[in-house]
């Protein structure tokens, strides 16, 4: 893993109210009753009529922790089974993209990780900006034997227009340039209605967030080499009203309507100065976060293989959707048969 020198600027993000800042280290005997506490109150907002993404909104959890909560071994199993962790997935098969230059903001994240963890395995060089020195370390141990020499890892502050674009221009200065961006950047934001939110809750869970996407968008599309594709990770929240978590249905809206602007202003380009911009838009996800784990689920290892796909072949795609796993296994073999027929025509 390298640590680039002279990057020492620190994360001063949004802050990620709700379930997310909720992951802090708990006794474990403490988080199982925090749990089935928070399990027990979506159950009975179910069985009284709610939504489970209006349940969720009004107990203040992810709706894919809120969907887990319905299935009946979710209370008081074994310690184990509440601590699960991220599945290696199926890594066979991957493209070589030996050479390619990966810049993935967010990777640290639950996503991330997955993203990461996949394009290095393809073979990829992957920079992943972080908040502070600590949380630099703590990924690198979370990643352990995935972090080789081809893993960069820098602290930066990526959150402004001037700050991404400092970032990017560092990564072509220091890496040789930019061929694809995979941005799995935000959070969960839960617990007031739109009528109820402040000016705070508007800077942090919308502004803040919408604000940094677009000051990565604009810094790496016109340094990016043509050869690979800027993959937006976005939520079906994009499209999917959620009571209670409007600002991020709100956000994600913006996100994927940013990414079709993008999209539409780069169609038509070729050689280097092709831009392919796609949105992934996710369901709920398994990663190794205690909330999640449902089988069904995309793994955050698949929606990294299809940025990888991405990346590897010359596929025209606006938003691919990957609502669970057979639906991400699905794109993924289209994606691949798409690569492999360009192959086969290039020879």
């Amino acid at each position: 893993m390298a640590v680039m020198a002279g990057w020492t600027r620190l994360w001063h993000g949004p802050s990620l109210p709700g379930w997310w800042a909720a992951q802090r280290v708990e006794s474990r005997p403490a988080a199982r009753v925090r749990r089935d506490a928070r399990a027990d109150r979506v159950r009975a907002l179910v069985a009284g009529g709610a939504t489970v993404t209006a349940a969720a909104a009004q107990v203040g959890v992810d709706p894919s922790g809120a969907y887990r909560y319905l299935r009946p071994e979710s209370r008081a199993a074994p310690e184990e089974e509440h601590m699960p962790t991220l599945e290696s997935g199926d890594l066979t098969g991957l493209p070589d993209l030996s050479g390619h230059r990966v810049l993935v903001p967010g990777g640290t994240g639950a996503v991330g990780e997955g993203v990461v963890r996949t394009f290095l395995a393809a073979g990829a060089d992957v920079l992943v900006p972080t908040r502070s020195p600590q949380r630099l370390a703590e990924f690198r141990e979370v990643l352990s034997d995935a972090a080789t020499d081809r893993l960069h890892l820098v602290v930066h502050d990526y959150t402004t227009f001037a700050g991404a674009a400092d970032l990017a221009e560092q990564m072509v200065t220091r890496l040789g340039g930019i061929d694809d961006v995979v941005a799995p950047i935000g959070g969960w934001w839960a617990g007031r209605t739109l009528a109820e939110i402040d000016e705070a809750d508007w800077q942090g869970a919308f502004l803040a967030l919408a604000t940094t996407h677009m000051a990565v968008l604009r810094a790496c599309l016109p340094r990016m080499s043509g050869r690979g594709a800027y993959s937006l990770v976005v939520g079906d929240s994009a499209t999917t009203p959620v009571p209670g978590s409007g600002l991020v249905s709100i956000e994600q809206a913006a996100l994927l309507m940013m990414q079709r602007v993008a999209a539409a202003e780069a169609d038509g380009r070729t050689g280097r100065d092709r831009r392919r911009v796609v949105a992934l838009v996710l369901g709920p996800v398994r990663t190794r976060q205690v909330e999640s784990g449902d089988a069904s689920w995309v793994s955050a290892e698949q929606v990294g293989a299809v940025a990888v796909e991405m990346a590897a072949g010359a596929a025209s795609a606006d938003q691919l959707h990957l609502g669970g796993r057979d639906k991400a296994d699905e794109v993924l073999s289209r994606l691949r048969a798409s690569r492999t027929a360009d192959a086969a025509v290039a020879r």
